[in-house]
């Protein structure tokens, strides 16, 4: 299955506001913590959780017991939460017994090393489960109890309850403390558990468990802007989608931001988004300039949305827009801060840019997210005026939409001489979206809209063309 992660609107993943400046401006001041996960695509680890929640590693390459790598999981307190490491091959509900890898053999035991220092109450678990034609067959669930520190490698080797038919799959977690354990005081901080060379045992040969020594890993990166908040979600196993970039427009560095595929997640297509909230400026016009790259292997574009939010960190439904298209060196851009534009209520504006849109760059047709998207954004200011509009102004823009309020149909009529093909984007109150559509607008015609079936109250409406973006609003009675 093929999603695009667009999250928008966004929520709750704002920087805290700024008087009337954008900080870390051009992207010079960054986060980056260096991690390893093993190599391949059978094990996934803690960190894709771990790193975008807690800036913090919590599977780690260490010695092995006789041989150079094994792997090191370890519970973190963080605040008040706890981050436990893991390792899974699984992205899917184990306890329900969903996903897991092939396996076509018939073991009784599973075998391996490990280390550990477990204090307290705390448990580190090794789970395995068995099936066939996805039905669970052997269930089993070891638990590691910490009576103090196991310092060396000693071997272990687990009875797996007994099955009658052979497996097609098998689900393989193992975690620094009891993740099944909703009583999280029992977990401890510095909890962790090591293991290396997990291979089953029965009668006959085995099939191996890939990368079960952990000897292969490779090296990564998270990257994170300073004062700017991620929310591309960190899948585990695809390139990062938010790097530092040398490819600048000034400066040492810009942000660089990339739509990839995660195939351990349902190949959910995940696109890099940063967001910041800034302070508006109620008294005068604003302006919010930079510079931008974007390419891309087929037909995708990138997006800047600047929402509006009130005091409370709640967002409005009314945004502004800008479509990145494709150009080959950086580019200037610009939108407008107009206090007139603001809804009611509006505090801060919060600046959220993807590497993909799902918006064409001329038409506003629906767009497929591409792998391999690029926007590389630098040179961010604010100036003080109007330097570039790309939200039009009401009564400047070739619609008129009427009536207001609306009844059973709401019209979005074309003033201009020439047409336009412009999608149209109706949301709630609440920021969802109730109505979206590619249409043909031919001049002086009146495109219909059924809204007869609305809750009665108040909507937002965005029209997308080649010339812009147009928001407003307007009431259903």
């Amino acid at each position: 299955m093929k999603r695009l992660l667009l999250l928008l609107p966004f929520l709750s993943l704002a920087t805290g506001s700024h008087a009337q400046s954008i900080a870390n401006p051009d992207f010079e001041n960054w986060q980056i913590i260096p991690y390893q996960d093993p190599l391949g695509s059978y094990w996934i680890t803690s960190n894709y959780l771990d790193l975008p929640d807690y800036r913090t590693v919590t599977a780690t390459k260490v010695a092995g017991n006789a041989s150079p790598n094994a792997i090191h999981l370890e519970t973190h307190k963080v605040n008040s939460d706890y981050a436990f490491g893991f390792i899974t091959n699984t992205l899917d509900d184990v306890e329900s017994g969903e996903g897991g890898q092939p396996y076509h053999t018939l073991p009784t035991t599973i075998n391996g090393y490990y280390r550990y220092d477990l204090p307290n109450n705390d448990t580190a678990i090794l789970m395995v489960i068995l099936k066939n034609n996805g039905n669970i067959i052997s269930n089993n669930l070891f638990k590691i109890k910490g009576t103090g520190s196991q310092s060396t490698f000693t071997s272990f080797s687990f009875t797996l309850a007994p099955m009658t038919m052979v497996p097609d799959s098998v689900i393989i977690v193992a975690a620094s403390s009891n993740v099944f354990n909703s009583n999280m005081s029992l977990m401890e901080d510095g909890s962790w558990l090591e293991l290396d060379d997990l291979q089953f045992q029965g009668t006959g040969t085995m099939d191996p468990i890939p990368n079960g020594d952990f000897e292969t890993w490779n090296a990564y990166s998270f990257e994170t802007p300073d004062n700017w908040s991620r929310g591309d979600g960190f899948s585990w196993g695809i390139e990062p989608t938010i790097k530092r970039s040398a490819d600048k427009y000034t400066g040492n560095y810009a942000l660089q931001l990339l739509t990839a595929i995660d195939h351990a997640n349902d190949d959910i297509v995940e696109t890099g988004v940063v967001t910041q909230n800034i302070k508006l400026n109620q008294n005068g016009t604003d302006s919010i300039i930079g510079y931008f790259k974007y390419s891309t292997p087929g037909a995708d574009t990138g997006l800047l949305n600047a929402v509006f939010v009130d005091n409370q960190g709640n967002q409005l439904p009314y945004v502004y827009g800008y479509i990145f298209p494709p150009v080959t060196s950086y580019q200037k851009f610009s939108i407008v801060l107009d206090p007139a534009d603001f809804p009611p209520g509006a505090d801060s504006i919060q600046l959220q840019f993807y590497s993909s849109s799902g918006i064409a760059p001329r038409s506003g047709a629906p767009l497929d997210p591409v792998v391999g998207s690029s926007l590389l954004i630098d040179g961010l200011s604010i100036v003080h005026g109007s330097t570039g509009i790309k939200k039009i102004a009401k009564e400047n823009s070739a619609y008129t939409v009427y009536p207001n309020p609306a009844t059973n149909v709401l019209n979005i009529k074309c003033t201009s001489l020439q047409g336009a093909d412009a999608t149209v984007t109706i949301c709630d109150a609440k920021g969802s979206i109730v109505y979206r559509k590619l249409s043909k607008m031919q001049p002086g015609a009146a495109v219909q809209i059924q809204v007869g079936n609305l809750t009665p109250g108040m909507y937002f409406y965005t029209i997308t063309d080649a010339n812009g973006i147009v928001n407003d609003k307007f009431y259903k009675q």
